[in-house]
C-alpha cells in the first residue's frame, strides 16, 4: 500500500512537467499516463513519447509504501492544477487494486491506470560530452536557434536543432530551414568534458526550453552521447527536473558553407526602430515580401526605406541608417526579405541594433548580427542569423 501526502504547488508543478513529454497521439494506452515513483519523501512523475522522458520530483510531506500503479496524464495534471494552492494532497494506492485515490479537503477522485512494470522507463544515457551552463543561458541560445527550424516534416532534419561540441571548450548551436539559418557559440567552463555531436527534436528542444526557463540562473547539466541528450537541473529541498531525448540520426547540412565568408557592406539601423517600423508595413500589407532600399535624399540623411506593397494594400516606412562601407565603395541599393522571418530575427538578436552585412550582387543572402552586443560574463556570442534573399521588383 502507498500512501503519499503532498502541497498542492509541489504536485502541480511536477505534474504538468511531467505530463508536457506525455504523447498527443500513440496506439499504446500507457503513453497517455504518467509513472508515479516514491523514494524516501520525494516524489517523482515521469512522462513520454518513447522519444522524450519528462521527469520531474519534489518533496512530500510524507510517504510510505511503493507505487505501483500509473496515472492518466491530463485527468491527473489538470485536477492537481486546479485543486486551491492551499490544499495538501493525499494518494493512496491499495495493493491489488489498479487505481489511486487522490484526496484533498472535500474533493475526491479515482484515478484508473496501468500496472507500473508497464510503463517504459527511460534508457541509460550514453557516455559522451557533457557540460554545465545557467538555464538563462541556455533559454538564450535554444530561444535563438528555435525560429529557424522547419515546420514542414519533408526533411526531418531540418525540424531538429544542431548541438555540436567541436573541442571541449565550446559548444555551437545551430538550425536552419533553408530559408534562413541561425548560428550562435557559447564558451564552455572548466567542467566541460568530451566531444560530440547531435541532431535535437525539436519537440524536445521546446521542453529543454521550458526546463532551462525555470531553472532561471541556476546551472543545468547538458550530456550529448551518440543516441541520447540529457538536461538535469537539481533545485533546493530536493527538487529536480531532468529531460533525456532520443537524438534523431542522419545528416545535418552543411551550414557553414551558406555563411558568406566575407560581406562588402553594411546597413546600421536601431533595432527598436527598425521593429516598430515593420510591423507597421507589415499591418498594411498583411505579410510577406518587405523591399529594403538605401536612399540619401531624406530628413534623417543616409535613410533605409521599407516598402511592403501587394493586393491588400501597401505600407511604406522610413528609418535612420548608418553605413560601414569598405573605402571606395558604393552602399547596395535595395535587396527583399520574408518579413515575417525578419520580425522573427530581431526578437531574438540581442544589443540595441542589428548590422545587415549585404553582398554586392543583392541576390545572396543576408547576415544580421547585433550591434552594441555586449556578452558580459557568460561566454556567449553575438550569434548570426541568415536570411535568403527574395526578388526586387
Amino acid at each position: 500500500m502507498l500512501k503519499v501526502t503532498i502541497s498542492q504547488p509541489e504536485l502541480a508543478r511536477i505534474a504538468q512537467t511531467a505530463a508536457a513529454a506525455v504523447a498527443p497521439r500513440s496506439t499504446v494506452p500507457v503513453l497517455f499516463h504518467l509513472l508515479l515513483q516514491v523514494k524516501d519523501t520525494r516524489v517523482s512523475l515521469i512522462g513520454t513519447d518513447l522519444q522524450v522522458w519528462s521527469e520531474a520530483t519534489a518533496p512530500a510531506e510524507s510517504a510510505a509504501g511503493e507505487a505501483h500503479v500509473t496515472l492518466p496524464a491530463a485527468r491527473f495534471a489538470a485536477l492537481a492544477a486546479a485543486l486551491p494552492a492551499t490544499a495538501t494532497v493525499t494518494l493512496t494506492q491499495e495493493d491489488g487494486d489498479c487505481k489511486t485515490l487522490l484526496k484533498a479537503g472535500t474533493v475526491e477522485a479515482a484515478l484508473p491506470g496501468f500496472p507500473a512494470e508497464e510503463f517504459p522507463l527511460p534508457p541509460d544515457p550514453d557516455a559522451g560530452a557533457s557540460f554545465s551552463a545557467p538555464g538563462k543561458t541556455l533559454v538564450r541560445l535554444l530561444r535563438f536557434a528555435l525560429i529557424a527550424v522547419a515546420k514542414d516534416e519533408s526533411r526531418p532534419i531540418l525540424t531538429c536543432v544542431r548541438l555540436q561540441i567541436p573541442e571541449a571548450s565550446a559548444l555551437v548551436v545551430a538550425s536552419t530551414d533553408t530559408h534562413r539559418l541561425t548560428r550562435r557559440r557559447l564558451t564552455l567552463s572548466e567542467f566541460a568534458t568530451g566531444t560530440g555531436e547531435a541532431n535535437l527534436p525539436q519537440r524536445a528542444a521546446r521542453l529543454a526550453l521550458a526546463l532551462a526557463e525555470k531553472a532561471g540562473t541556476g546551472p543545468v547539466r547538458v550530456t550529448m552521447g551518440a543516441s541520447l541528450v540529457g538536461f538535469a537541473a537539481e533545485g533546493e529541498g530536493g527538487r529536480s527536473t531532468r529531460l533525456l531525448a532520443r537524438a534523431m540520426e542522419g545528416a545535418f547540412p552543411n551550414y557553414e558553407r551558406v555563411i558568406p565568408a566575407a560581406c562588402e557592406s553594411a546597413w546600421i539601423v536601431e533595432k527598436a526602430a527598425l521593429t516598430d517600423a515593420l510591423r507597421r508595413v507589415m499591418l498594411a500589407r498583411g505579410a510577406g515580401r518587405v523591399v529594403f532600399r538605401h536612399e540619401t535624399g531624406s530628413v534623417f540623411g543616409p535613410a533605409l526605406r521599407l516598402v511592403c506593397d501587394g493586393p491588400e494594400g501597401r505600407g511604406e516606412e522610413c528609418v535612420e541608417l548608418g553605413l560601414d562601407l569598405p573605402a571606395g565603395s558604393e552602399p547596395l541599393e535595395a535587396i527583399a526579405m520574408n518579413g515575417g522571418y525578419l520580425q522573427q530575427a530581431l526578437s531574438v538578436l540581442e544589443g540595441d541594433g542589428v548590422r545587415i552585412h549585404l553582398q554586392e550582387s543583392g541576390i545572396r543572402p543576408a547576415v544580421l548580427v547585433p550591434s552594441g552586443y555586449d556578452p558580459g560574463e557568460d561566454g556567449l556570442d553575438e550569434g548570426l542569423i541568415v536570411v535568403m534573399p527574395m526578388q526586387v521588383i
